[in-house]
Parts: C-alpha cells; sequence; structure tokens
C-alpha cells in the first residue's frame, strides 16, 4: 500500500506534502513518508499520526484470525461503529471481510529500522483508546529528527469521528508550522 501510496504522490506537484493517517493509516502514511525520502525524491513536510502507537512496536495479536463473533466484539470495544450497524447481517457482510483484510494487512506489518524522517511529526490520540497509549506513542520521537508534537482528544480509538472540528483545527495548526518555514 505504501508503495502505490508513495508512487502517487510523487507526481502530486510541488506544494510542500503533508500526509496524515489514522490508526492502519498512520503505518500507511509513515511507510510512505519513508519510500518519499530516498534519493531523488521530495520528502514530506510533516507527517500527522493518529490512533497509533510508533511503528517499532508491534502487537502480535493476530486479529485478522478472529472469528466473525469476535471481530464484531472488537468493533464494539472500540466504540467505532454503529451498534445497530453490528446486529445487521447484510452489513456484517460487507463490513467483515474489508476489516479482516485491514487486520491482516496491520498483523503482516514488519518494522524495519532505517533513516528516521527530518520532518515534524503530529501525534494525535484519544485519551481512551486501547490501542494506541501515551506510552506508545512517545516511540514516534525516534521515528524523526524533526520536532514532534503530542495532542490528546477526548475519546476512544475513534475519537476523531466525534471531534472532527477540533481534530481538523489541529491538523490546520500542524499544516500552519510547515508551511509557514
Amino acid at each position: 500500500m505504501a508503495d502505490r501510496v508513495a508512487e502517487a504522490l510523487r507526481h502530486a506537484g510541488d506544494a510542500p506534502l503533508v500526509l496524515f493517517g489514522h490508526s492502519m493509516g498512520a503505518l500507511v502514511a509513515w511507510e510512505a513518508a519513508r519510500r518519499l525520502c530516498r534519493p531523488g525524491d521530495t520528502p514530506p513536510a510533516g507527517l500527522v499520526v493518529s490512533g497509533r502507537g510508533a511503528p517499532s512496536l508491534h502487537r502480535d495479536v493476530r486479529l485478522h484470525l478472529r472469528t466473525d463473533a469476535e471481530l464484531v466484539a472488537d468493533l464494539r470495544y472500540l466504540s467505532g461503529t454503529a451498534s445497530d450497524l453490528l446486529t445487521d447481517p447484510d452489513v456484517l457482510g460487507m463490513v467483515l471481510p474489508v476489516l479482516r483484510g485491514d487486520y491482516k494487512a496491520v498483523d503482516g506489518y514488519r518494522y524495519e529500522p532505517g533513516s528516521p524522517l527530518s520532518c515534524p511529526v503530529a501525534v494525535f490520540l484519544g485519551d481512551r483508546d486501547p490501542w494506541a497509549r501515551q506510552r506508545e506513542a512517545r516511540g514516534w520521537q525516534e521515528e524523526t529528527t524533526g520536532p514532534v508534537t503530542f495532542r490528546t482528544f477526548p475519546g476512544d480509538h475513534f475519537y476523531l469521528t466525534a471531534r472532527w472540528d477540533a481534530v481538523a483545527l489541529a491538523v490546520a495548526e500542524s499544516l500552519a508550522g510547515v508551511t509557514a518555514g
């Protein structure tokens, strides 16, 4: 995924590029940023990661091997899906294969040490997120030589759904710092 994202972004124009990713998307954004730091490419001006601990921290939980009932229980636990949708067999028939695929991608991810980024990294977290805790997020400081900022919002793993206005403002503030330099 990161290879495809980086390839698409190579043709995005000359404006400063800031990548944003939440949860699995944070890993994809970070890996794409690493690829864009290769010789001959234009490195990103910034990275905003959300709902994810540092990529060097891997949890071997094998979520993709869980039963459908366990995946639904996980969705309930994370509070990311309306509960009435989790009882609809048609919705589950569409959602569970995609979720299982996402979980398989994350479960199969293996961190490979390399040169750190040089851009600023903003780390956003929900204060009650069971999948991205403050101590795990601190590891992002090892992934860049640029400044790292942390922002905690009220909420769980999907805090950004209920707080999109505050998250958008925080992203804008991060962009202002990047594009002002």
